[in-house]
This record gives structure tokens, sequence and C-alpha cells, in this order.
């Protein structure tokens, strides 16, 4: 009797705990109170009373005696203990960062992802990074030296190239970069080291192929790829549903910031990139100033 008692006891634990689980992942979806009362307010609550707020109360009261239903403290504990864990987490994530011990002063693009690297990874920062790459044309005395050298006949049967085409087959690539997914998921330290170029792929946000003329889009771990004909393309971010607008208009006030999302866009110029913008986007806290 005492080993059954002991197993209901355990089996009632796990049930509570997935009990939990899915009341933290419900509760995901709302930012405040408000919004939990009205996502569970009946539609006759709306129809009979004309003051919202006088439904919302009146529904708190009714319903906060169901065991299945947050009283206000509860929630407000559920949401902290969710936002806790969540720091927690990204916490104990956080690695030696990549860029340590490199001299980074060479190159303002690798200082620029420095200064993010650590805000990044313990998650207090999310960036997204708008890259475009035309692939570096040959070296100019190269070039000059191939033409004043004696030009050798083309094999028979073998089709002469011209540099048209040449030149055509040069690869011009853009896309927009979850620089979170990818400090996570790819090693910075040869892109530090200047071995390795950070470069757009289909995995990304977005990625377009200026030859093939094929865009991809792809949700991330931290934003959703939206589709909205008239503002363009947008990301949501996954923690606050703040959406990302990548129009550059809307980042002309002081400090390039858009206070409606707390995002910050900035744009930088390196040799090796046709196009460098950062959109830094923080979910709990004001602009941190990056130095």
């Amino acid at each position: 009797m005492g080993i059954q008692k002991e197993y209901n006891q355990m089996a009632s634990n796990e049930e509570e705990k997935d009990q939990d689980i899915q009341d933290y992942d419900q509760l995901d979806d709302f930012e405040t109170y408000e919004d939990y009362l009205d996502k569970n307010l009946p539609p006759d609550y709306r129809l009979y009373l004309e003051d919202i707020e006088l439904g919302r109360q009146l529904f708190e009261y009714c319903h906060t005696i169901q065991k299945d239903f947050l009283k206000r403290e509860a929630f407000e504990q559920k949401k902290k203990e969710i936002a806790e864990a969540r720091l927690n987490q990204n916490l104990t994530q956080v690695k030696q960062l990549a860029c340590a011990g490199i001299d980074v002063s060479t190159s303002k693009f690798l200082e620029e992802l420095a200064k993010r690297e650590e805000e990044i990874k313990n998650g207090r920062l999310k960036t997204i990074l708008f890259l475009r790459y035309v692939e570096e044309a040959e070296d100019p005395e190269a070039e000059e030296e191939k033409k004043t050298s004696p030009k050798k006949p083309p094999k028979p049967g073998k089709k002469e190239v011209k540099k048209t085409e040449i030149i055509d087959k040069k690869k011009e690539i853009s896309g927009y970069i979850d620089l979170a997914q990818r400090f996570q998921t790819e090693d910075f330290r040869p892109i530090f080291l200047e071995k390795k170029l950070l470069l757009p792929h289909n995995g990304d946000l977005s990625y377009f192929n200026w030859k093939t003329q094929n865009p991809t889009v792809s949700d991330s771990r931290n934003f959703r790829v939206v589709a909205n004909s008239k503002a363009g393309l947008l990301f949501r971010n996954k923690l606050d549903r703040k959406d990302i607008d990548v129009n550059p208009s809307l980042y002309a006030g002081e400090g390039g910031v858009d206070a409606t999302t707390n995002t910050r866009r900035v744009e930088i110029e390196d040799p090796k990139y046709e196009q460098i913008v950062f959109f830094d986007h923080w979910t709990r806290r004001g602009i941190i100033q990056i130095c």
C-alpha cells in the first residue's frame, strides 16, 4: 500500500509539472493580465456590458475561484518566473567570446560584431544584420598583365569564354541574418581572425541571389518573417512581438532609433561588403549604448 501511495503521489506531481509547463506555454501569449482576461472573456460579456473594464472585473471576480483560472497575483508571479527562467537559461549558455584576444581594429565590421557579441549571447540584445556581398573583381594589375601577354589560341573544339560571361559569373548575394542564431550555430573565431567571411545563406531570415533572382525567407529562433504588402518585409520578435521594419525612413530620428519598437539602425562601411546594416533590438530594457 505504501508503494502504491508513493507511486500515486509521483504521478500526481508529474501531472502538476505538465500543467505548469502548459500554463507557461499559454501565458507566453499574453503580455498583460488584461490580455489574459480578454482572451477568456465570453462574447456575452462584451454584448451586454458596454464598459469593457467592468466586464473584465466581473469576469475576474466570478472565475478566479476556478482551479484552472489564474488570479492576477498568480499570473504576475508566473510571468516573472518565466522571465527569470529564460534569463538564467541565457546566462548558462554564454560561452567564451569568439572575439576574445583578437585585434579587430583593422576592420570596422568586425569591431561592430565584437561590440555586440556579449550582449547578443547573454540574451539582452537581438540583432538582425543585413549584408550585401559582391565577389571581389580580379586584381587590375593582373588583368592588365593578361592583356599584354601573348594570347594563346583556343584548343580545337573548346569554346572561347568571353569577358562578359566571366563578369556574369561573379557572385552577388544579400540577406537578413539573425545574429543570435548564427552565434549559436556557427564558429565565429575564423571570422574574427579574418580567415572566413560572414555571408548570408538559405537558412537565414531572408536570402537573395542576384544572379538567379530567387529569394527565400525562413523563420529563426528569435524572429518570424511577416509578409506585408503595405509595409514590406517585417521581422516579428518572438519574445515581445514587436515588428521590426527595415525601412530606413523610420530611423531618421536622433540616434537612428525607432522608439515604437525599441530598435536602432546602424549602417557602416567595409571594403569587403557592398552594404552592412545592423538592426539592434532590445526586448526588456531601454537602448543600451554600445561603445
